[in-house]
Formats: structure tokens, sequence, C-alpha cells
């Protein structure tokens, strides 16, 4: 019994790691949701007629998460250009430069390791 259960922590722990979308084609996405699926039916082991209803409530998800993230982002940027409006009244235009360069670099910095994290 206490088999059981440690693999099925072990199982439903590895779910946000399947959830990851891979990166690439539309093929591998569509190849990579059906293992998914899979592995979800297996590990909660559902019957049939769940697994349609359980893959329409995981769509519905991934739809509200991509909407999230648009906005987010739509907010990130409005940040980022208010924070270089106040700083045009501090720094001169050279620095300004400068800072805009400063934070691109970060930026692609993280975006980089995010990436490479998720490779591993």
């Amino acid at each position: 019994m206490i088999r059981k259960i440690t693999m099925c922590m072990l199982l439903l722990s590895a779910l946000p790691v399947l959830a990851m979308p891979p990166s690439g084609s539309d093929e591998k996405r569509a190849k990579y949701q059906k293992q998914h699926t899979e592995k979800m039916t297996q590990v909660l082991n559902l019957r049939k007629d769940q697994v349609a209803k359980v893959e329409e409530i995981m769509q519905e998800q991934k739809e509200a998460k991509k909407a999230l993230y648009k906005k987010m982002a739509e907010q990130r940027k409005a940040l980022q250009d208010e924070t270089v409006k106040k700083l045009s009244t501090v720094l001169d235009e050279n620095q300004l430069g400068r800072y805009e360069a400063f934070s691109e670099g970060m930026r692609m910095s993280k975006q980089h390791k995010s990436s490479k994290s998720r490779m591993h």
C-alpha cells in the first residue's frame, strides 16, 4: 500500500513538468499532448467518459494561461516604459541608452537561463 501511494505521489509530482509545452513544430506539440493525456489517464486512472472532459478542461486552462501571460507581458512593457520615462528626467541621453541596453541584456540573460533550465 505504501509503495502504491509513493508511486502515485511521484507520478503526480511529475505532472507540472509534464504540463510544460515543448517548443517546436505543431506535430511535436500534438505528439506531446497525446502523451500527456495518456499519462494523465494512466496516473489518474481516468475512465473513458472522463478523458474528453478532462482534455476540454485542460484546453480551457491552457487558453486562460495564454491570455494571462499576454496580459502580464503587456503590463511589464507598460511598467518598463514608465520606468524609462521617469529615468529620462534623471539620466542623460547616453546613460539612458546604456540603461536600456543593460535592461535588454538582463532580460535576454534571464530568458536564456530559463530556456536552458526547461531543457534539463
